[in-house]
C-alpha cells in the first residue's frame, strides 16, 4: 500500500477516534449537569412545598385563634350585656311592680301584692280612691330605655263631681336603684273607666289601646313622656 494511503487511512481513523471519544465526555458532562440541576430544582420544590404548608399551617392557626378570641370577647360582652338587662328589667318585675309606690292626686300609696286599700277608712275626700289596683297583666317596659315603665292603675270608689267613680289611670315609673319609682301620671279616660286591651311603649312613647266599660269599640290613645316627666297627648 502507498505510503500516501496510510497515512489518509491514519487521518481518518484517529479523527473517528478523537471524534468519538470527544462526544462521549462531552455526553457524559452534559447529562450529569442536567441531572445536577434536576436534582437541584426537585429540593427547590420540596423546601418551596414545606415553606406553603408551614404559611398555611401558621395562617390557619392565627385564624383560629381569632376566631376563639372573638367568640371569647362576643360571649364576654353578651355576658356582660345580659346582666345588665337582667339588672334593669328586675325593678319592673312583678313583683317589684306589685309592691311599688305610686301617686294619686298628688298623695304617695304603697302598693301590697298590687293593691291598696283602704276602704274601711271612709268615706274620703274628693279625689282619694278607696282602693288602688294594679293590673298585672298590661304594663310594659321602654323599648328604647330599659329604665322607665308604663304601668295600669284602676282607681276604685273615687268621689268626682259629686259621683262615686273609677277611672283608668296611666302611670310612668323609673328604676331608681332596682326600685320602681314614680315620674308621671294621667288618667286614660279621664274619669271613665275602662278595661285595657294592649299597651306599648317605645322612645318615651305610651301607647295604650283599651275599651271604656259599657262601650263595644275599643279606643287608641298615645302619650308623649317630656323631660320634665309630664305626659303630653299625641
Amino acid at each position: 500500500m502507498k505510503p500516501v494511503w496510510i497515512v489518509v487511512i491514519s487521518v481518518l481513523i484517529t479523527g473517528l477516534v478523537v471524534g468519538g471519544l470527544t462526544y462521549f465526555f462531552i455526553n457524559r458532562a452534559a447529562t450529569s449537569d442536567k441531572n445536577d440541576l434536576q436534582s437541584q430544582i426537585s429540593s427547590l420544590d420540596n423546601k418551596l412545598s414545606g415553606t406553603e404548608k408551614s404559611l398555611s399551617s401558621a395562617l390557619s392557626s392565627s385564624s383560629s385563634s381569632s376566631s376563639d378570641s372573638s367568640s371569647s370577647s362576643s360571649s364576654v360582652s353578651a355576658t356582660s350585656s345580659s346582666s345588665s338587662s337582667a339588672a334593669v328589667s328586675s325593678a319592673f318585675s312583678l313583683t317589684n311592680l306589685k309592691a311599688a309606690s305610686v301617686v294619686v292626686g298628688g298623695t304617695t300609696y304603697k302598693l301590697v301584692n298590687g293593691v291598696f286599700d283602704q276602704t274601711a277608712d271612709g268615706p274620703f275626700n274628693t279625689e282619694i280612691p278607696a282602693t288602688i289596683t294594679l293590673d298585672q297583666k298590661n304594663y310594659a317596659v321602654d323599648t328604647a330605655n330599659a329604665n322607665q315603665a308604663a304601668i295600669i292603675l284602676t282607681l276604685g270608689g273615687m268621689r268626682h263631681a259629686g259621683a262615686t267613680v273609677s277611672p283608668t289611670e296611666l302611670e310612668i315609673m323609673t328604676n331608681s336603684a332596682g326600685t320602681p319609682k314614680y315620674a308621671a301620671r294621667v288618667l286614660l279616660d279621664g274619669y271613665f273607666e275602662c278595661t285595657v286591651n294592649s299597651i306599648a311603649f317605645a322612645s318615651n312613647i305610651v301607647t295604650v289601646s283599651f275599651t271604656r266599660v259599657g262601650a263595644t269599640i275599643a279606643k287608641t290613645v298615645s302619650y308623649k313622656l317630656n323631660a320634665n316627666n309630664t305626659l303630653t297627648l299625641q
